[in-house]
């Protein structure tokens, strides 16, 4: 008497539970770019967030073997700087993907280097400060 109205409820139960579960899944896969660019710009300020820690975009691109990613960042945040910044600083969970030497390479580029007066930690983060222009 009581067996049938339980299992009853419980299939109902699991029924409805995987189509939410279907209904959540779907609207993630639709929004699949747009959720994982704004999860990045939410979680990048935080300075707090673990070395081994990364985002969906940046553990597919890094599960791909795909540098340019890192590199594209990290070109697109220095050239954002205005020519009166003279200092920038880079958490290791932006250049993961590349090293700190990938991360020299890309500054380099844009005209920046190590930040001399500062103490050179590349597991956490690294400071950088723009070159001297020479007189010509």
């Amino acid at each position: 008497m009581l067996y049938f109205p339980v299992h009853v409820l419980l299939i109902i139960a699991l029924a409805v539970a995987v189509f939410a579960f279907g209904l959540v899944a779907e609207l993630l896969i639709f929004f699949d770019k747009p959720m994982e660019r704004a999860l990045d710009r939410a979680l990048d300020p935080f300075p707090f967030r673990p070395r081994w820690w990364v985002t969906w975009s940046e553990l597919r691109h890094e599960r791909a073997g795909d540098p340019e990613f890192y590199r594209a960042r990290i070109g697109e945040r220095l050239g954002r700087k205005k020519p009166t910044d003279t200092k920038a600083f880079f958490r290791f969970h932006t250049y993961r993907g590349i090293g700190a030497r990938g991360l020299l390479d890309v500054a380099a580029e844009h005209g920046w280097q190590l930040d001399p007066d500062k103490k050179l930690r590349p597991l956490r983060q690294a400071d950088l400060a723009r070159k001297a222009r020479q007189a010509t």
